[in-house]
């Protein structure tokens, strides 16, 4: 069997006191991860993150934004090393449901991005928080050019 490249989603899902949601995955060796998961064939990636989400945590989300692509290629912090993904990394906003994790997650925390940080983070949920944090920055940060 030839071995193709899976795509997937990978979603933050944030909350009215601009915390995010982070889920302990024994599939990423008891890291943190973001909920998300694999785009089923004539899905398009919203409904792929909307629906992944619902799954693994209970929530319904909107305002669905695209942060960044991320590739993950026979990584060591997968529980199959022998994997290639290629995940489409998103942001957005709970508006309902209640939380309830799946089988894919041991426990979660709501925290900010900043805080983040500091949890045993899989290295491409690292890379989304870090863009997100400098895209924060540099808005916040007041323009030198005037």
């Amino acid at each position: 069997m030839v071995e193709v490249p899976r795509v997937t989603v990978g979603v933050l899902v944030g909350n009215d006191k601009d915390e995010f949601l982070f889920v302990k995955s024994h599939k990423w060796h008891d890291r943190y991860i973001i909920p998300g998961g694999h785009v089923e064939f004539g899905e398009t990636l919203e409904e792929t993150v909307r629906r992944e989400v619902l799954e693994e945590t209970g929530l319904l989300v909107q305002d669905v934004r695209f942060v960044e692509c991320v590739e993950v290629i026979n990584s060591e912090e997968f529980y199959k090393p022998d994997k290639h993904f290629v995940g489409h990394n998103f942001i957005c906003r709970m508006v309902g449901g209640t939380l309830q994790l799946n089988d894919e997650a041991e426990e979660s925390v709501w925290c900010s991005l900043r805080d983040a940080l500091k949890l045993n983070l899989v290295s491409v949920t690292r890379h989304t928080v870090d863009l997100l944090l400098h895209e924060r920055d540099a808005i916040e940060r007041p323009s030198t050019d005037r």
